[in-house]
């Protein structure tokens, strides 16, 4: 075993700690803790002492922790509404805000976009049409 001087215990116990407050609630434990430990000490004994790519280091060690991770970052959620009604309800508000305005570029813009947004509604409609479907 690998014995270290007070400066570089501080620097690994630091980042144990930071990449152990990375972690979502839900996914820590004390067997987690051990795993990232672990690992910290091995990239230590083979002369990692940035304290950055050390807590990157034991982040990613464990399958577990990235997977938490992953699953933290993606947000989802159900629409309400279907996509064309989306988008024609966008293309309906653009051009309401757009008889409110003078002639001129942004009145334009608004327009621009509302035909987008009908020509996208339409596309998605042709997309989903019998006729392209591929063959059972």
């Amino acid at each position: 075993m690998a014995h270290y001087d007070p400066e570089t215990l501080i620097v690994l116990r630091n980042a144990l700690d930071e990449a152990w407050a990375a972690l979502p609630d839900g996914s820590k434990s004390e067997t987690l803790k051990s795993e990232m430990a672990q690992h910290i000490l091995k990239q230590a004994a083979d002369g990692v002492r940035d304290p950055v790519r050390l807590r990157a280091s034991a982040l990613a060690s464990v399958p577990r922790a990235r997977a938490m991770q992953q699953q933290q970052q993606r947000r989802r959620f159900k629409q309400q509404s279907s996509f064309r009604d989306r988008l024609t309800s966008f293309a309906k508000a653009a051009r309401e805000k757009a008889s409110l305005l003078p002639p001129g570029a942004e009145k334009d813009e608004l327009l621009h976009k509302a035909q987008q947004a009908d020509t996208a509604a339409h596309l998605n409609e042709l997309v989903k049409s019998p006729g392209l479907q591929p063959p059972k």
